[in-house]
């Protein structure tokens, strides 16, 4: 039965980690990184961060590759600063994921535009248009 929330997915994946069943954790996360899709890329980092912990750091750089494939995107420092993460950096494979994902991060900041739309009741009157004042303040 999936987990019914991200953070039910996370917790029980700490659990099976911090039991010493990394294999569980690792199954379990990928069984569901597809499950909760607006945390797809923290599913990525926190089964890099295992496989890391558990001496497999190919496969860890093949979640983060998996990551940056599927739409992720991080900044630099967050992988490179991230002490869990700190064996790869020497790994050139790691750098260059590195490299993609903060490419895409940066462009996608510099395009991205807030988007803001404020809707009213139903049945409710539009506001009537506030006047300046002699002063140029508008009044309460």
């Amino acid at each position: 039965m999936p987990p019914k929330s991200f953070s039910d997915l996370s917790a029980d994946a700490g659990r099976r980690r911090d039991a010493g069943d990394v294999d569980g954790a690792v199954a379990l996360l990928r069984e569901n990184v597809k499950t909760f899709p607006l945390h797809r890329g923290v599913v990525h980092l926190v089964l890099a961060e295992i496989l890391v912990a558990a001496g497999r750091p190919k496969e860890a750089v093949d979640s983060l590759q998996e990551a940056f494939t599927a739409g992720c995107r991080y900044k630099a420092d967050w992988l490179t600063a991230d002490p869990q993460l700190a064996p790869l950096v020497a790994d050139p494979r790691f750098m260059k994921v590195v490299r993609k994902v903060d490419e895409r991060y940066v462009a996608d900041a510099a395009a991205g535009r807030p988007d803001l739309l404020i809707r009213a009741p139903a049945g409710a009157r539009a506001p009537r248009p506030r006047q300046r004042g002699a002063n140029g303040l508008t009044p309460n």
